[in-house]
């Protein structure tokens, strides 16, 4: 799948394949750029391939002969330390040192966690437009939490975590608070450290909360819908939200 993504296929290549064909990614990157991400995680075959388009400037189609003429500009992207593939024979050595003409680290979050405000705002606005949200901002508090922690998934845990309080925020709501943020965020004490969970009930109690608030930012927070979803009466999910700390007011209540 991913060599058909990049090199394109010719009619009748393989099973499936299109009438006609299709362009692959160098192809219709051609006269600009193109951007490979992840590239520690490319199969060593498909490292072979990948070399001799960059060499030769031409790719070929899969199920075709002729060599079409590129002129890409390359852009790559890893988490992997790709010196220390080459060394355990895990990554090309010639295709390491054909990509890596100029090189950008970008640190850790945790080690730039300044960026974190800026990088907020991006993302606010990028799910304003697919939640048909009008969130303004984070709060101040919210921001100084969320640069305790210590991102051991990145800047796409960062993203997981606003996308879960864009889901959680209230249609009043105009800004991103504590309480919207998902609970390992809130539990954080100095030093970006989540406390131990000290007792079953305490787990399940969370466990709970957590599954709670994504029903009801999936039905629109409609009590009724997120009881039926639960596989709950509305009785009993009235309960739990007391028992978890969920405000009542934030919820849209139908049929009570």
């Amino acid at each position: 799948i991913i060599e058909s993504y990049l090199f394109g296929y010719v009619e009748g290549a393989f099973t499936g394949a299109k009438k006609g064909g299709s362009q692959g990614a160098f192809e219709q990157a051609n006269g600009g750029t193109i951007f490979l991400d992840e590239l520690g995680e490319m199969d060593f075959n498909l490292q072979s391939k990948l070399l001799r388009v960059l060499q030769e400037r031409e790719v070929t189609r899969i199920g075709g002969s002729k060599p079409l003429h590129i002129d890409v500009r390359v852009i790559s992207s890893t988490n992997r330390d790709l010196a220390d593939m080459v060394t355990s024979g895990k990554f090309r050595q010639d295709l390491y040192y054909r990509l890596n003409v100029v090189q950008l680290k970008i640190p850790p979050l945790r080690e730039r966690t300044e960026d974190i405000p800026a990088l907020i705002k991006v993302m606010i606005n990028r799910f304003n437009l697919l939640l048909g949200k009008f969130v303004m901002g984070i709060s101040d508090e919210s921001v100084s939490r969320l640069r305790e922690h210590k991102w051991p998934g990145n800047v796409r845990e960062l993203q997981n975590c606003v996308e879960y309080a864009m889901n959680i925020v209230g249609v009043n709501d105009s800004a991103i608070e504590l309480v919207h943020l998902p609970q390992y965020i809130q539990n954080l004490v100095p030093g970006g450290v989540a406390p131990h969970v000290e007792t079953l009930a305490e787990a399940v109690l969370l466990a709970e909360r957590e599954t709670i608030l994504r029903a009801l930012a999936a039905v629109g927070r409609s009590k009724k819908a997120a009881a039926k979803m639960l596989g709950i009466s509305t009785t009993t999910l009235w309960r739990k939200m007391i028992e978890t700390g969920i405000e009542k007011d934030t919820v849209k209540i139908e049929g009570a």
